[in-house]
């Protein structure tokens, strides 16, 4: 028997290729291992697009933020304004005083337009109202002043648009005289809601509380709109803080972000047409999408090669089967299916946990995301500011309050040193400040006094400076956290004040005792002075001596008891004054006391001849007073003035006696050095004074006597120079 032969390659045929079931598998076990990359492509796609939309909505809110800040600033600043010139005494006269206080508000306000309005209150000084004040501004200033609050009114304008004001009210302990106010520019409103971080073709807006159109940021989005209309104002309270909202304002979609300004009752908005908004989020989405879908395509062509590779080591197989004398290895079959499902199982492995990473990654960012904002949020709600350095100290994050305390916007101050915002000396010391917390590790606390600010006002801080740690633990920089202590600072300044006023009253109330037990003693001596003057003059009445000399001893002896008695009188009613606090008053005549008094001087200095000039008018003038006590006064302020232009040439001294309204006005004038600004503050005060050999009672006495007479004593600086001593005393009532 022979052996059977094997067939021939050409009896065979060409090689089969592999059955379509089989490309099949290979396809679908492509498609699968390709399965995840694609999901993940998906979602990181939609995962970018939401982050780009949240980041548009997130630079809408703090444009708004920021434009809300910058109009509440231009606000504050004319509140402040305002504030501080409702103090002035001129707005309690007549329309002669508040003309003048126009003429003098107008430099201080020149930088403000230079307009500004006093609108009289029902307890106000008469007299007639702002010429050009509307009525709906006086009914806006009697709001004001009746809640003690300022008011922020809008005036309709010819043109369309409306004119802001802000008003003050002027209040005194107990009386409400009125409101100031100062019209605001809209272009300056303007100018302030022009933000470099406002989006590209968008547009911010400044609505009243009726809706109104304030200012704008520009014309780009809807041009010449006057008015909020009054169907979109649920969508405009909708955008309070709430995000974007949409909103269609005639044949315009828009999207709207809304922040209140603080105590105006006005609204920022800001406003993008809809399909520019949708623009500038779609088109970044394309890309990612392109990306994906160029990675997918990639991926494809991939497998495709792959399955190619291993569809052409098939029909070897094929031929070895139909080969008699070839055995099938089945057990290499099994072992590459063993081999694909383990590779299959290894790869799906893989594209799970590729998954899980990037769900992870993604947890972990919106976490970032929400801190981040947490952080930012509770930087900028805070009332103190706060700031972070880096070891270079180069500012990296600070918040609203920092930058205003800075007088510069935030982002003007990242990424740049103290040394290249403030001055050089109070850099360098913040910077040791900085390298002594990283140097040490610890926190310290710092008190720092800023450089005056344009109104002059120095404010203190109190900053506690921490070191910055990374989370593994290096030094990374320093935090800071100031607090504005200048109120507290002032408030204990004022503390010591009042407890060196306290120690001076306890001198004084020493004195008053003194003073007593002195002026009652005195009063016993000057009884028996002029007990023994008047037994000389009658001892020369019975001696009967005739002659100019006897007949001016005489006098000169009755003189004496007269002034003895009279001294007696002023101990006697000062010790009653001082010891029971009031006085014996009757109409005085002015002029004459005047005259008596400087004649007495001029007697008691040895017949010197005083160039003092009497100004006294010829009307009498009454007022009810201690005659004694006020005489005492005026020798007082008179020897005051003489040893002030003693050695002068020209001295300067006078006495001008006038009635102005219902109060006496009586100035004791001279050429003398005049008053040091920090004297003047407490000249009245006990123990100042200003002389080496005064004890500084004097004045104090003059006051004390002059307020119980119901009137008030002044000292002024006399024009051309010199001082004035300035009594007001109110005239008395003509009885019947």
């Amino acid at each position: 028997m022979h052996a059977p032969t094997a067939p021939s390659e050409a009896a065979l045929g060409p090689p089969p290729r592999p059955a379509r079931p089989l490309a099949r598998h290979i396809a679908l076990l492509a498609a699968m291992l390709l399965a995840p990359a694609l999901g993940l492509g998906v979602m990181t796609a939609i995962d970018q697009t939401r982050r780009i939309r949240e980041g548009l909505e997130t630079a809408f809110f703090y444009a708004g933020r920021a434009a809300a800040v910058a109009v509440v600033k231009e606000l504050e600043t004319r509140v402040f304004l305002l504030g501080a010139l409702a103090g002035a005494r001129s707005l309690e006269g007549g329309e002669e005083d508040r003309e003048g206080f126009r003429a003098r508000s107008r430099a201080a306000l020149e930088a403000f337009g230079g307009r500004i309005l006093f609108l009289p209150g029902p307890e106000g000084a008469s007299g007639p109202a702002e010429p050009d004040a509307p009525g709906l501004l006086q009914q806006m200033a009697e709001a004001a002043l009746a809640r003690g609050e300022p008011a922020f009114p809008l005036l309709p304008q010819p043109e369309g648009r409306v004119m802001p004001f802000v008003l003050v009210p002027v209040e005194r302990p107990h009386a409400r005289l009125g409101a100031l106010g100062i019209p605001i520019d809209p272009a300056v409103l303007d100018a302030a809601l022009r933000l470099p971080e406002l989006p590209e073709g968008s547009a911010l807006f400044l609505l009243g509380p009726g809706g109104e159109v304030i200012a704008r940021s520009s014309e780009a989005v809807l041009p010449g709109l006057a008015r909020w209309p009054e169907d979109q104002t649920p969508a405009l309270r909708a955008a309070l803080g709430m995000g974007l909202v949409p909103a269609r304002l005639g044949a315009a979609d828009l999207f709207i972000q809304a922040e209140p300004v603080e105590r105006s009752g006005w609204t920022v908005v800001v406003a993008e047409p809809a399909a520019a908004f949708a623009a500038r989020w779609r088109a970044p989405a394309l890309r990612y999408l392109a990306g994906a879908l160029a990675i997918l395509a990639a991926g494809l062509l991939a497998a495709g090669w792959f399955a190619r590779r291993l569809l052409a080591a098939l029909p070897g197989r094929a031929e070895a089967a139909r080969n008699p004398g070839a055995a099938l290895r089945v057990a290499e079959f099994e072992a590459a299916e063993s081999a694909i499902r383990a590779a299959q199982a290894a790869l799906r492995r893989e594209a799970d946990r590729a998954a899980a990473v990037a769900a992870e990654n993604s947890r972990l960012a919106r976490e970032a995301e929400n801190d981040r904002r947490l952080l930012r949020s509770v930087m900028e709600s805070a009332p103190d500011p706060i700031f972070v350095k880096d070891r270079a100290l180069r500012y990296v994050m600070v918040n609203e309050a920092t930058a205003r305390a800075m007088g510069r916007p935030a982002e003007a101050i990242l990424g740049r040193r103290d040394a290249d915002l403030l001055a050089p000396d109070f850099a360098e010391r913040l910077a040791a400040q900085d390298r002594a917390v990283m140097a040490e590790g610890r926190p310290r606390e710092f008190e720092d006094q800023l450089p005056p600010d344009r109104e002059g006002r120095a404010i203190v801080f109190l900053t506690t400076k921490s070191p910055w740690r990374r989370a593994d633990g290096r030094l990374a920089g320093v935090v800071g956290i100031s607090r504005d202590v200048t109120r507290r600072r002032e408030a204990e300044a004022r503390l010591r004040a009042a407890e060196d006023a306290m120690r001076r009253l306890a001198r004084a109330d020493s004195l008053t005792v003194m003073s007593v037990g002195i002026a009652h003693e005195l009063n016993q001596p000057l009884t028996a002075s002029a007990n023994y003057l008047g037994a000389a003059l009658r001892w020369l009445d019975r001696a009967g001596g005739e002659g100019p000399a006897m007949a001016e001893a005489r006098a000169a002896i009755a003189e004496a008891a007269a002034e003895t008695q009279r001294a007696g009188a002023i101990l006697r009613g000062l010790r009653d004054f001082i010891d029971r606090g009031e006085a014996g008053q009757s109409e005085v005549a002015l002029a004459p006391l005047i005259a008596e008094t400087v004649a007495l001087l001029a007697a008691a200095r040895g017949g010197e001849e005083l160039p003092v000039a009497l100004e006294l008018p010829e009307t009498p003038v009454l007022v009810r007073a201690d005659r004694l006590q006020l005489q005492q006064v005026l020798v007082n302020l008179l020897r005051n003035a003489i040893e002030a232009t003693e050695g002068q040439a020209e001295r300067g001294l006078a006495v001008r006696l006038c009635v102005q309204g219902a109060q006496a006005r009586l100035s004791v004038l001279d050429r003398g050095p005049g008053l040091a600004p920090e004297v003047r503050a407490r000249l009245f005060e006990p123990f100042v004074s200003t002389s080496a050999q005064g004890m500084g009672m004097g004045l104090s006495i003059c006051r004390t006597i002059v307020e119980a007479q119901g009137g008030r004593i002044a000292a002024e600086d006399r024009p051309g120079g010199g001082a004035a001593f300035v009594i007001q005393l109110p005239v008395a009532e003509e009885r019947p």
